[in-house]
């Protein structure tokens, strides 16, 4: 065979596959003219390698059929023996042989042998060295080895290694056939039959045009849903021909021939992992992630061309023979992302062992990149554990367990795997997507660096050593003539070296001290060049190292970011709808909240049963004189409410004969009622007193020794009554009627009281928050010093208290770590009051606004009114009121921020409460009228 037909011959072993296609797409598929001109200008071949394998189409010559050649890592060819006998007339024989050579140490042979009736393997003659050979047959019925030669027989060793298997079938030239007499499909002679699924059969044939052996899958003819399987087909064809990757079978051609389709694909010779898993039991821990860690990595590199294999399991990953690589099959299941889905909703598709979560329902538009990350993660569990973490009586029960169960860790099974290794597995088999591997190349890269700890260096350099092994041999054994000539020039040479060593010798005892010290000189220097290149490799070594820590670094950084974007984007996403659920969901309070008080003007925003949001229907309206200064409190169908002058009113909404009103104090304003236990306390001037809301009388009143009034509306928890007068807190017992303590601050009280469980939060004009214990206020839980005067209700949800300050500003602390976590400026003026619905707060401003804002600080929208607003707003249902000095009552849409209605009131500074859908809201000068808005 000449130079230019050997070449077209073993081009698949020359070329890559990517080379191939572009030679085919450049030259109309044709390679039939002069191919060592179109390598040659194509630059697909260096002169180097070119002479190479001039080289060994001369050593091979006229027996060439004994020979197979190969590429290596680097670049080099080699060639490996193969013996193929074919007798059509006796039997189906098939012998193997594949022999490496060896001219230095040792001479090793392996004979493999597929029979079924004999095999006999001749003997090796070794010149100089020991022979190891082993020989390994598979037979039905005998095994016959010939005798031991050599010329040194003691160093003869031979093992005989005998396994009974069953006959497989070889090809004629003419080309075999299957069970339905089927010989040839196009241009592809069929060899024998691989294997063959529900929709299909895979054949092993002959491309007669290109001259390679490939695997050809052809889809059965007559199917149900022929049109929908035929999709399937192409598309399983086309998810192939995309990918080029080393751990991939490649697809290459795709036809219709008779009716009949099919595609072919690069013919990988060797087991399936199932077939190995079930009879090695299990495989070793270091092979297992070795084998995990590619198929990753064909994963990663199939995800970023848009492909979900969709159906990964030991069953679709074959193992070379040879090489012992895995190579990622059988992607039948496997979809594009952004283009056309076959399978409907619903449809469940894969392998119910390895299935992820998703896919047990049948969610197929939800499948990504995960679902393949779960299956191999189940994949990596079988080859460490030798069983699946699922199994079950029917495919029913198996995909329920999946779905809702957890996996047995793999170190209960084997106890000798590793925490770090079981970890990998089991976050890849997270039955939420979220907290599996974001992707497959960042689970690689954790069984990478579990793979380098087990190993170390020493893992590296015996992989490139087995790699490289044949090519040596192979190369040393083609060169072994050219090496005896060597020896000979070399034996020669080195007697002509002694002649001049010795006439050297006698020249240096003539030599100088001087130029022996010149020499001594020398060798240091020389030494001290070693030893500066030895530092500087050794610098550049650990630099190289640096970097490529520092890119892997960075890598898994990315990663980490963006799952936090991810994760981020999904809690903005939840709290937009937990918004508006709390916005959509009627807010009550379980006890009576003190409400604003600065300046002597009471602001409250308490209301009482359900709410109402556009009724604006004057029910009733009272004329009230003097003026009123403080907000209505309604309990037990009774509205309670002080005016100015000293006067306590109370309306009984159900007998409006039982109405009382008495004047306690004239020319003095009572604060704000609140109600505890059928009794109602309001403050005025230095005094709280305590009004029986059933028997309609005064029945104590607590008196301080302060001179000045009551700045904050009056609190009682757990039968402790509160009250603020000028910079001091009193703390009343309701059983003995006495003092129970009083606590000084570094400010007038300008804030309401509130309470939380043991704790009381409270600030002052001098930006002073404090926290208190009810029992022992003198051990301060912690005070914080804000930018300036604490106005306004404090209102606590969790552990966050949100504060409003005289400077415009919002405050959120965390009242358990004691530190803000956020501020918001909304105003160049003092903040009126707030209120919290859940993940909202609203808060109104002297400048006249509402504001809205979210849990972190941002302003969603502001609301203007034409007067100034020293009112507390309130929240009821999906709305907020809230009163303004331009004499009208807004009630304002709480997720958009419009104005649903507006009703004039008069001039007032007070804050509407409800109480049976009814809204309650007082005038604060002229008009001095308390109004009842309903929708009835």
């Amino acid at each position: 065979m000449d130079f230019s037909s050997w070449i077209k011959k073993n081009i698949y072993s020359i070329l890559s596959s990517e080379e191939i296609s572009l030679l085919q797409s450049k030259y109309n598929t044709s390679v039939n003219f002069n191919i060592i001109k179109i390598l040659a200008e194509d630059s697909l071949l260096s002169e180097s390698q070119m002479q190479e394998l001039k080289k060994i189409h001369d050593f091979v010559a006229e027996q060439d059929s004994l020979f197979v050649l190969k590429k290596n890592e680097q670049g080099r060819f080699t060639i490996e023996q193969s013996f193929e006998q074919v007798n059509t007339e006796k039997s189906s024989e098939k012998v193997n042989v594949k022999s490496t050579f060896v001219t230095n140490n040792s001479l090793e042979k392996t004979v493999m042998m597929d029979s079924c009736e004999t095999a006999n393997v001749a003997s090796t003659l070794v010149i100089n060295n020991p022979l190891a050979k082993t020989v390994m047959m598979d037979s039905c019925e005998t095994a016959n080895v010939a005798s031991k030669f050599a010329n040194n027989p003691k160093k003869l060793e031979k093992t005989v290694m005998m396994d009974s298997s069953a006959t497989k079938e070889a090809s004629s030239k003419k080309g075999a056939s299957d069970n339905t007499g089927l010989h040839k499909i196009d241009h592809y002679r069929i060899i024998r039959s691989l294997g063959e699924g529900n929709f299909g059969k895979v054949y092993l044939v002959y491309n007669e045009k290109l001259q390679v052996e490939q695997a050809l899958k052809v889809l059965y003819s007559g199917q149900k849903n022929k049109d929908e399987n035929i999709k399937r087909f192409v598309r399983e064809a086309q998810a192939i021909a995309k990918l080029r990757h080393p751990n991939i079978a490649s697809a290459y051609d795709v036809g219709e021939f008779n009716r009949m389709n099919y595609y072919t694909m690069d013919y990988v010779q060797g087991k399936n992992l199932e077939e190995i898993v079930e009879k090695n039991k299990r495989l070793s821990l270091t092979r297992s992630i070795e084998i995990v860690k590619k198929m990753a990595n064909a994963l990663y590199y199939a995800h970023q061309n848009n492909i979900i294999h969709r159906d990964v399991k030991p069953e679709n990953i074959m193992i070379d023979d040879k090489t012992g690589e895995p190579y990622l099959m059988d992607f039948g299941l496997a979809r594009q992302v952004g283009g056309s889905e076959i399978s409907q909703t619903g449809h469940i598709s894969g392998t119910p062992a390895y299935m992820s979560p998703e896919q047990t329902v049948g969610r197929n538009k939800q499948l990504d990149y995960r679902t393949d990350i779960y299956s191999l993660g189940v994949t990596f569990y079988k080859l460490l554990t030798g069983q699946v973490p699922f199994r079950g009586s029917n495919v029913l029960d198996v995909m329920q367990k999946v779905n809702s169960q957890e996996p047995m860790r793999p170190s209960k099974i084997v106890s000798t795997i590793p925490k770090g290794i079981e970890d990998i597995c089991l976050k890849a088999m997270s039955k939420q997507r979220d907290r599996r591997y974001s992707n497959a190349k960042i689970m690689a890269d954790a069984l990478e660096e579990v793979l380098h700890k087990r190993t170390g260096i020493a893992r590296n350099v015996g992989s490139k050593t087995q790699k490289s092994k044949l090519s040596l041999w192979t190369a040393m054994a083609i060169t072994m003539p050219v090496t005896l000539l060597l020896l000979i020039l070399l034996l020669y040479n080195y007697q002509q070296n002694m002649k001049i060593n010795s006439a050297y010798k006698q020249v240096l005892t003539t030599n100088t001290d001087y130029e022996k010290q010149n020499q001594k000189l020398e060798k240091q220097v020389k030494a001290l060049n070693k030893q500066h290149k030895m530092a500087k490799n050794n610098f550049e070594r650990k630099l190289q190292q640096q970097d490529q820590e520092v890119i892997k670094l960075r890598r898994e950084i990315n990663a980490h970011i963006t799952e936090k974007v991810q994760l981020q984007d999904y809690i903005n996403a939840l709290q937009k709808d937990m918004d508006k659920i709390a916005l959509s969901t009627p807010q009550k309070k379980k006890y009576p909240n003190a409400s604003i008080h600065h300046n002597n003007l009471q602001r409250t925003g308490e209301y009482y049963g359900d709410a109402i949001s556009k009724y604006q229907n004057i029910k009733w309206k009272k004329q009230m004189a003097p003026h009123i200064k403080s907000s209505p409190i309604i309990y037990d169908n009774k509205v309670f409410i002080g005016t100015k002058g000293g006067v306590f009113h109370v309306f009984d909404l159900v007998n409006p004969s039982r109405s009382f009103n008495q004047r306690i104090r004239p020319g003095v304003e009572p604060t704000t009622a609140c109600v505890f236990n059928d009794f109602v306390f309001f403050g005025l001037q230095n005094s709280i007193y305590m009004f029986n809301a059933k028997k309609f009388y005064f029945e104590y009143q607590f008196n301080t020794p302060e001179e000045g009034n009551i700045t904050s509306t009056p609190c009682v928890y757990k039968n402790l009554l509160f009250a603020g007068i000028n910079d001091a807190i009193y703390a009343f017992s309701l059983k003995s009627k006495k003092l129970f303590w009083k606590e000084k601050l570094k400010g007038k009280l300008a804030s309401e009281i509130t309470i939380d469980g043991e704790n009381l939060y409270v600030g002052c004009n001098a930006g002073y928050l404090y926290a208190l214990n009810l029992k022992r206020p003198k051990k301060r839980i912690w005070h914080l010093k804000l930018d300036s005067s604490i106005h306004g209700n404090i209102s606590k949800v969790d552990n966050l208290l949100y504060v409003t300050t005289k400077s415009g500003k919002i405050h959120c602390i965390d009242a358990t770590q004691q530190q803000k976590k956020w501020q918001a400026l909304l105003s160049q003026k003092s903040i009126s009051g707030i209120a919290f619905a859940r993940s909202r707060v609203f808060a109104s401003s002297v400048d006249g606004a509402l504001y809205s804002v979210d849990h972190q600080g941002k302003q969603i929208w502001k609301f203007q009114t034409k007067g100034a607003i020293y009112s507390s707003p309130i929240f009821v249902d999906n709305v907020v009121y809230v009163t303004s000095t331009d004499e009208n009552i807004y009630c304002i849409d709480a997720i958009r921020g419009k104005e649903i209605w507006k009703k004039a009131i008069g001039y007032t500074q007070s804050s509407p409460v409800f109480s049976n859908n009814t809204i309650y809201v007082s005038g604060t000068n002229n008009t001095s009228k308390l109004y009842a808005i309903t929708g009835k």
